[in-house]
């Protein structure tokens, strides 16, 4: 009488297993039962909203020169997008003999949202923006944003490139939602003086 309890509560597990193995089998040979929502791929929107202008003002002096401070105002546009975090690179080349290099002397958030980590590096100069954490809205609105301030030193002059697209391997601006997607839709410069 044990043994046949014991018998039969086996050929119940085995057949209960049996079955969702048959299941389980049928199921991969089938496509057709299988959930499409897996097979699904989203593709995010490449809407490119944002914007980012800078604004050089020479701190002293006729035009950009060694030994000279020059400060640069970076202004962000998102266009209602809410930024998680940005990238403005700025590439400075030595023209023709020129042994000018430039030295970054101070950096600043302009935006209470956001936390500015400036880095040189190779002749690139990246202000690398991040919202905080406690930011609960972070859109952009043409406001100044953040700004740095560089000294050329050596001798010569230089040129100054905002690094966008894929002008630069190592590095480019960017302004990054808060669903990771790159939104940078263009740069703009102009330049003033002013004197000390």
């Amino acid at each position: 009488m044990k043994f046949t309890k014991i018998y039969l509560f086996l050929l119940v597990v085995l057949s209960g297993l049996t079955i969702l193995w048959l299941f389980a089998s049928r199921q991969q040979e089938n496509p057709s039962t299988i959930n499409r929502t897996q097979r699904v791929a989203i593709s995010p929107t490449s809407a490119k909203t944002g914007r980012i202008s800078i604004d050089l003002r020479v701190l002293s002096g006729q035009g950009i020169k060694t030994g000279q401070k020059t400060q640069i105002d970076i202004y962000g546009d998102s266009g209602k997008a809410e930024v998680a975090a940005y990238d403005v690179v700025f590439q400075f080349v030595p023209v023709g003999t020129s042994s000018a290099k430039i030295n970054l002397v101070s950096a600043e958030s302009l935006d209470s949202r956001f936390d500015v980590f400036p880095t040189e590096k190779d002749g690139l100069v990246i202000l690398t923006g991040v919202k905080k954490l406690e930011a609960l809205s972070a859109a952009f609105n043409g406001e100044k944003i953040a700004q740095f301030t560089v000294l050329p030193t050596g001798s010569g002059s230089m040129k100054m490139n905002l690094v966008t697209g894929d002008q630069h391997m190592k590095a480019r601006s960017r302004m990054m939602d808060i669903h990771a997607r790159d939104i940078l839709e263009g740069t703009g410069l102009s330049v003033s003086q002013q004197g000390e």
